[in-house]
């Protein structure tokens, strides 16, 4: 299903993979590999990750360029994201913030990180990306305004 899915759904998807683990494991730091995002790990002869029919993997492509932008963007902070991802990964203050809110449309008692990890674990991954969305948009929208500030 993954082969069918548009950029922006394997980003969500990705990124919500992403948060929860960084969530679950904080302060610890860790690597973020795009190859177990993605699921293709085989290599051609020129290094470049392929996917099963042997062809450039788009979805390892995106989830290096999700790491990549959510490292730019400050939602998480470790070594400079390398050629499968990135080292010594761990939420940045303003990650960490997107993920500890609990929004209104939840219980006061689960955070958006805790959610997150729940909807991963049962399968509700549609849930996860709706939910990561609204996240990565409040978090958004409270950086605008407090740069305006």
């Amino acid at each position: 299903t993954r082969m069918k899915m548009k950029n922006i759904e394997l980003f969500d998807g990705y990124t919500a993979e992403i948060f929860a683990g960084l969530y679950r494991t904080f302060p610890i730091k860790g690597a973020i590999d795009a190859r177990n995002l993605s699921g293709h790990f085989e290599t051609d002869e020129f290094g470049t990750i392929i996917n099963g029919k042997g062809a450039k993997s788009h979805e390892f492509e995106v989830a290096r360029s999700t790491i990549e932008w959510l490292y730019d963007t400050g939602y998480i902070r470790g070594d400079e994201p390398s050629e499968y991802g990135i080292s010594r990964a761990v939420l940045s203050p303003m990650g960490l913030a997107v993920l500890k809110a609990a929004p209104e449309s939840l219980s006061a008692s689960s955070t958006v990180g805790e959610r997150l990890s729940q909807l991963l674990q049962s399968g509700a991954t549609d849930a996860a990306k709706d939910l990561i969305k609204t996240a990565l948009a409040s978090g958004i929208t409270a950086s605008i305004k407090a740069g305006l500030s």
